[in-house]
């Protein structure tokens, strides 16, 4: 076993499986008092209903010979946002990849009626070109697996749940009582610090900071959900085919699937025109030849061909032959595609077709 750590509302031991030496987190509560165990016991709750790239996994649940219990948690290889934070202002396209995952994460929690109600850079983990949200100790789950409301809390009324100033204004109030949109408030604090202070003369980041603010609005009526915020970012095909400028630009987002893909040219900018087909190539760098995922964002129900090219091999993950394509992908509900590829000398190419 590794060292001993404290986070949040528990005791961190960082180590590994003895049956694989895969690298591990155990977590256990810092108290053992009454409330920590059933915070304890939510945060299990909410961690097992999940299961998004973006979203630390929960491994198994176990208990010391005295009873204590133990959260075995996949270990996130990587700083924390406050650290890439403390070296100064990220580029802004680390900053659209950061808000893109969380939006993503917040968005499957978010629906399946957990509120994380800690959101702040020192709980975002960045990993190769992707984060992931850990440390769900304040999280509120409101309804169960079944979907039926659960109506519980261990949140006294007039509490303070949450990291200033990161916090929303209505959770120094009643912090059993919030909704989704006190995460979104303090995504938009998250994303403020990134973007660092002042506005801009750069249409991009200014059109961010413009987001930023809306998410941030006093009245968490006014907020826009998870699902929204990833329009904004992504705007719909339909919106995209619709424009009435000579192109409209979506960028394409190549995310790390286990760490193994080192970035190179993953972001490539689209020009769509209408009733024509569009083409564009990705490229990157394998850390390991035997292969690595890909994750391509894609509107529902929109179809691309793939083909690789070079020595690229790719195919669909969970089996099947590797190809150099071509492949037929349709966007699904989820917002993205993922793709296995493999290389022989490390370095992927893909030529990407939109099928009209």
């Amino acid at each position: 076993m590794g060292g001993m750590a404290s986070g949040g509302m528990g005791l961190l031991l960082y180590g590994q499986r003895t049956h694989d030496a895969h690298p591990v987190v155990l977590k256990a509560p810092k108290q053992r008092d009454a409330e920590a165990r059933l915070r304890f016991t939510r945060e299990a709750q909410a961690l097992a209903s999940l299961d998004h790239p973006n979203v630390v996994r929960l491994l198994d649940i176990d208990s010391t010979s005295d009873g204590l219990p133990l959260l075995v948690l996949e270990h996130i290889n990587g700083p924390n946002l406050r650290q890439v934070l403390q070296r100064g202002t990220p580029p802004l396209g680390f900053t659209e990849r950061v808000a893109n995952d969380l939006a993503r994460a917040l968005d499957h929690c978010h629906r399946r009626g957990i509120v994380h109600r800690d959101i702040k850079p020192e709980n975002v983990v960045v990993q190769g070109e992707g984060c992931v949200v850990i440390d769900f100790g304040l999280a509120l789950v409101d309804v169960d697996r079944a979907g039926r409301r659960l109506g519980q809390t261990m949140t006294p009324v007039g509490s303070l749940l949450g990291t200033p100033p990161y916090v929303a204004p209505e959770q120094l109030g009643d912090a059993s009582q919030v909704s989704s949109a006190a995460d979104i408030f303090s995504f938009g604090r998250l994303l403020q610090e990134c973007l660092g202070e002042g506005p801009s003369r750069d249409p991009r980041r200014q059109r961010w900071l413009d987001l930023s603010q809306q998410m941030c609005r006093l009245d968490p009526r006014h907020r826009p959900q998870a699902k929204a915020v990833l329009d904004l970012i992504r705007p719909s095909s339909h919106a995209r085919r619709a424009a009435t400028t000579s192109a409209a630009v979506r960028p394409i987002i190549g995310s790390v699937a286990g760490g193994l893909l080192c970035a190179a040219g993953l972001l490539a900018a689209i020009s769509w025109w209408p009733h024509q087909t569009s083409s564009f190539k990705l490229e990157g760098l394998l850390a390991d030849p035997d292969g690595a995922d890909v994750t391509l964002d894609l509107a529902n129900g929109e179809i691309l061909r793939i083909e690789g090219r070079g020595n690229t091999q790719l195919r669909l993950p969970g089996g099947g032959k590797w190809s150099y394509g071509p492949l037929h992908i349709q966007g699904n509900a989820n917002g993205y595609v993922v793709l296995r590829l493999r290389d022989d000398d490390g370095r992927w190419q893909l030529t990407v077709r939109n099928d009209p």
